[in-house]
């Protein structure tokens, strides 16, 4: 049976597995609370600005950064004086629901003990069940979660470019084969209720596994022309770009629709601007023998970057050796000299077209893998609320960056070059 037939059923259907209720947490007394869900391409951006914002705020000399983190996805950064303690809570998914998250809608968030839903009887569930959709289980300084609510939707790009389409497993190679299948489809997410802020750019990587050779040596670029025959899944084997490269089959490791990323990778190197050919939108894995074809590429969508770094530092697939090839966050390789990422062994990211992603040459306009950062503001916030949303705003845009981020962030005041929206080419500003 063809795969895409088999996954293109459940797009209509019932996609996420839903677990049992999660068990009682001890909820924060706060000073403050910030809040901030969805893009994971800015989680560790966040996580990095959070302990210095806290201080500078309340002249707490003590900050505990960056704890208690559940399944990777969830952290909180917290700091207690004067009798009060102070929170930022960083928690991600992927763009589309932050975005979702302000407009009280939670019909993609999985429930159960480490979901992000928030369902009656959980920890801290809203007392006005009408607003459970601005709510998602963030965690607590104890290590367990509970309802919070969301107060900084962060995409990596407007609702309004969520415009692709992907069916698979839920978590790529990180699910069984032929388990958690499930379908998401977008025609744009309209925000023209929401206030937001587009303080910076996001930049982005392509990656590929150790083992893509050219001449010996792992490859250190892609072109345009090649990342668009990579993702539309016209290549098969490397060797196809020339016999200096290794004859070794592809895969494609990508992101779910409502990713930020996958929606940049479309309108800024793909197809959604009008050049290229389609993305990818089936996966077809070769260690499913049951759905794989072996006459089209081999490709994986997983739901998380997570998921995505797993299947680009994955040497085997269904037994067989291939090359894998993927795209998320630049800033994955840290202050990594060899661009390889810490914890993935076969991880490298490339250059593209010539360019890596520095801040130098995106704000210089030699680099165009990167997105406007979208933060949305939560319309249920109190006057209050609102102003610690707006101070970390400001804060992240006056204060220096941290020192793990410049080489990567830069600030759109910056830039020298812009776009005035995701769907637009970058001119000079």
């Amino acid at each position: 049976m063809n795969i895409k037939k088999l996954i293109a059923t459940v797009l209509t259907g019932a996609s996420l597995l839903v677990f049992a209720g999660i068990a009682s947490a001890t909820v924060d007394t706060p000073g403050y609370d910030i809040n901030i869900y969805g893009s994971s391409a800015q989680y560790s951006f966040w996580n990095t600005v959070a302990p210095a914002f806290i201080k500078a705020q309340t002249g707490c000399t003590s900050v505990t950064p960056s704890v208690a983190t559940q399944g990777g996805v969830n952290t909180i950064t917290y700091a207690t004086c004067g009798g009060n303690t102070y929170h930022i809570r960083v928690s991600n998914k992927a763009s589309f629901d932050g975005v979702y998250s302000m407009l009280d809608n939670d019909s993609y968030a999985t429930a159960g003990a480490t979901g992000e839903k928030c369902v009656p009887g959980d920890p801290n569930y809203p007392s006005n069940a009408s607003q459970e959709g601005y709510y998602r289980q963030m965690v607590q300084t104890d290590g367990t979660l509970a309802c919070e609510p969301v107060m900084i939707g962060a995409s990596d790009v407007a609702g309004e470019s969520f415009t692709q389409l992907s069916s698979g497993s839920l978590n790529g190679v990180d699910s069984a084969p032929g388990t958690n299948l499930m379908g998401r489809s977008f025609n744009g997410i309209s925000t023209t209720s929401l206030t937001h802020a587009n303080p910076f750019v996001v930049p982005f990587a392509f990656y590929v596994n150790n083992q893509v050779t050219q001449s010996g040596s792992t490859i250190s670029n892609l072109t345009r022309m090649e990342a668009v025959l990579l993702f539309s899944g016209q290549i098969l084997n490397w060797n196809q770009l020339g016999a200096h490269f290794i004859n070794l089959p592809v895969v494609v490791c990508m992101r779910h629709a409502g990713s930020g990323t996958l929606a940049t990778l479309d309108y800024a190197v793909v197809y959604g601007n009008g050049w290229g050919s389609q993305l990818l939108q089936y996966e077809n894995r070769p260690d499913y023998a049951a759905e794989y074809d072996p006459t089209s590429v081999a490709v994986y969508f997983g739901d998380t970057t997570g998921n995505e770094e797993d299947c680009v530092n994955t040497n085997t697939f269904g037994g067989t050796a291939y090359g894998a090839v993927g795209y998320f966050d630049a800033d994955k390789i840290g202050l990594n000299t060899n661009h390889t990422v810490n914890n993935f062994a076969n991880l490298v990211q490339v250059s593209y077209n010539g360019e890596y992603a520095s801040a130098d040459a995106i704000q210089n306009g030699r680099y165009d893998f990167w997105t406007n950062e979208w933060l949305y503001k939560s319309p249920i916030l109190t006057s209050t609320q609102l102003a610690d949303v707006n101070a970390l705003i400001s804060y992240a845009t006056t204060a220096a960056l941290p020192a793990s981020e410049v080489p990567f962030w830069v600030l759109q005041s910056n830039m020298n070059v812009e776009k005035p929206n995701d769907q637009t080419y970058p001119n000079y500003q």
